[in-house]
């Protein structure tokens, strides 16, 4: 099995660690774990100062912090979320224990959470935090946005055209409104393309460093 740690400022799938672990290891992380330390700064979610335990068939165990000095153990199957909220920190072992043997919780003890509509994977499993523009297109890397300017700036065209024939005023009128629109989002789409083309960026809001590189296409 696998824990993984968050901190109170990672982006949810962002963890550090990720080491196999049986569960007295699992325990002295736990111990070790600066809790009330990152409860300074708590905002419960399950994106949360946190230690995840992994199965590989991708079960997990959240031990996080909550409300009121407490803390919480969620368990998510990729289809359902359950809960089970504890006074202090040694109240969860027997949960925890159970879970590395079995590799499953006993429902009895948790509470199931209504999950309609939510998006619960990305608390739970690692991102790579990887942006790449290496093989994108130029439209592919435009934002939907500036691509419906854009559309919207044809359909103007082809309406101008249609009713007005091709003329200088029909020409003036259109560049103008080009630019108010989508042209200026062109421009920048275009500027945006030219300086980061075949570039790959690790970035993540709980590391201390970025790292930037051009990709050598083949």
């Amino acid at each position: 099995m696998v824990a993984k740690i968050q901190y109170h400022n990672f982006e949810p799938g962002e963890f550090v660690y990720n080491q196999k672990v049986d569960f007295e290891n699992a325990r002295s992380i736990i111990l070790s774990f600066p809790w009330e330390e990152e409860r300074r700064k708590l905002h419960v979610d399950l994106t949360n100062p946190s230690i995840t335990f992994q199965t590989d068939n991708d079960l997990f165990l959240k031990l996080a912090l909550y409300y009121n000095g407490k803390f919480i153990l969620y368990y998510y199957n990729e289809k359902h979320l359950y809960t089970h909220s504890f006074i202090n920190l040694e109240a969860s072992f027997s949960f925890i224990e159970y879970f590395f043997i079995h590799q499953d919780i006993d429902r009895s003890q948790y509470k199931l959470e209504s999950t309609w509509l939510k998006n619960l994977k990305i608390n739970f499993i690692s991102q790579d935090f990887v942006y790449s523009t290496a093989k994108k297109t130029f439209f592919q890397l435009m934002d939907n946005w500036t691509k419906g300017l854009l559309l919207f700036d044809f359909i103007f065209l082809i309406f101008l055209f249609l009713k007005f024939g091709i003329n200088i005023s029909a020409i003036f009128v259109l560049l103008f409104f080009f630019l108010l629109s989508g042209g200026i989002n062109l421009i920048l789409h275009i500027n945006h393309y030219r300086n980061f083309k075949n570039k790959t960026l690790v970035l993540s809001r709980g590391s201390d460093f970025f790292y930037l590189e051009t990709v050598t296409l083949q």
